[in-house]
């Protein structure tokens, strides 16, 4: 089942981007459907973030984003706050447009597009 764009961006947390020590984090809250993450991947102002530099925390240990795979999913349930951090890159003041990707078991692959402002 393909989710349209426009559900997808509902789950973007308007306000979460922010600065932390150690670079930057954002947050998405599931609020449509269960879905188990098989990849996930972020974009942000054009330039694809690598995998190695970003964490997902989804109400459990923080997991790098590369060993999240078939074998090694991310069960994100409703109501479940993911929190994406990136290390060793902070985000200038202003608007940042950002794309966030993954594929589920349940719905394929998921991409949408957001701007927030820091």
């Amino acid at each position: 089942m393909k989710v349209p764009s426009f559900m997808l961006k509902k789950l973007y947390q308007k306000g979460s981007l922010k600065n932390t020590e150690s670079g930057f984090e954002l947050a998405i809250k599931n609020n449509l459907m269960d879905a188990t993450v098989t990849t996930m991947s972020l974009t942000v102002d054009s330039k694809p973030v690598p995998g190695d530099r970003i964490t997902v925390a989804a109400g459990n240990a923080p997991v790098p984003a590369t060993q999240i795979s078939e074998s090694n999913t991310i069960p994100l349930k409703v109501g479940v706050t993911v929190t994406l951090s990136v290390q060793d890159k902070s985000l200038s003041s202003g608007e940042h447009t950002i794309e966030i990707g993954a594929a589920t078991k349940e719905f394929g692959d998921i991409n949408f597009s957001v701007s927030d402002t820091l």
